[in-house]
C-alpha cells in the first residue's frame, strides 16, 4: 500500500444497490448460518483458482451478535472474512472475497476507492465462481447500468461456467447429509472382537 490514503469511497452505496438488485428474489441473497457460510468460502478457498493462484486461504470469523455487516481484512495473521451472523449469504461471501482478491492485485489498485472499478471487476469475477455466469452477467450489467465502471480482468482466472461452485457445494452437502442415519449421528462399524477387557 501507498503512504497516501486511498480517494474517497463515493460509490460504496451504489455498488450495495446494484448487488442487492441483481441478487433480491435469489437463493444468493438468502440468509445462511454463519457456518454454512464460512465452510463455503473456506471449501472455495481450498478448491478452486483461489488455491490455484496461491491467494492465501481466509479465515472465516463471526463478527459481533449485534452486527449487521461483514467485512473483509488482511494482517499479519493473515487475510480474514468477518461475517455477520445476522446478514449471511452466498452474495456478502463474495463480496467480501472479492475485497481480498483487490489486495492480491497489489499496487495497481492502491488509488482506487474500497468499491472501485477494480473491486467491481473482482466482485463479478467471484459472482461468477461461486454463483455461475448469470449471475455474473446480471451483476455485470448492474454494474453498467448504473454507470459504475469495471476494472480489467484479472489474469490468470478461468470465465465463469456452469452454476458456479455453490451449487456444486450445496448438492454435495445434501448427498452427505443424506448419507448420514437419521439423527445425524455418525454410523461407526460394530465391534469385530467378541473378547471382553481383562
Amino acid at each position: 500500500m501507498t503512504a497516501t490514503s486511498p480517494p474517497r469511497d463515493r460509490d460504496r452505496q451504489a455498488v450495495y444497490d446494484v448487488e442487492e438488485a441483481a441478487f433480491a428474489g435469489t437463493v444468493f441473497a438468502e440468509p445462511v448460518p454463519f457456518h454454512d457460510a464460512a465452510a463455503l468460502l473456506d471449501d472455495f478457498c481450498a478448491r478452486s483458482w483461489w488455491a490455484a493462484r496461491l491467494l492465501a486461504r481466509p479465515t472465516a470469523l463471526p463478527t459481533r451478535r449485534d452486527s449487521l455487516r461483514s467485512y473483509a481484512a488482511s494482517g499479519p495473521a493473515g487475510p480474514s472474512v468477518h461475517l455477520s451472523p445476522e446478514g449471511c449469504s452466498v452474495a456478502v461471501v463474495a463480496h467480501e472475497l472479492a475485497h481480498l482478491l483487490v489486495d492480491d492485485l497489489g499496487a495497481a489498485v492502491d488509488a482506487e476507492p474500497a468499491h472501485g472499478p477494480a473491486f467491481r471487476r473482482a466482485v463479478v469475477v467471484l459472482a461468477g465462481a461461486l454463483m455461475g455466469a448469470a449471475a455474473r452477467d446480471r451483476l455485470a450489467g448492474g454494474f453498467l447500468t448504473a454507470g459504475l465502471a469495471l476494472g480489467p480482468e484479472p489474469a490468470g482466472i478461468p470465465p465463469a461456467t456452469g452454476r458456479g461452485h455453490w451449487a456444486a457445494w450445496r448438492a454435495a452437502r445434501i448427498r452427505d447429509a443424506a448419507r448420514r442415519p437419521a439423527g445425524g449421528a455418525i454410523a461407526l462399524p460394530a465391534p469385530t472382537s467378541t473378547a471382553t477387557p481383562s
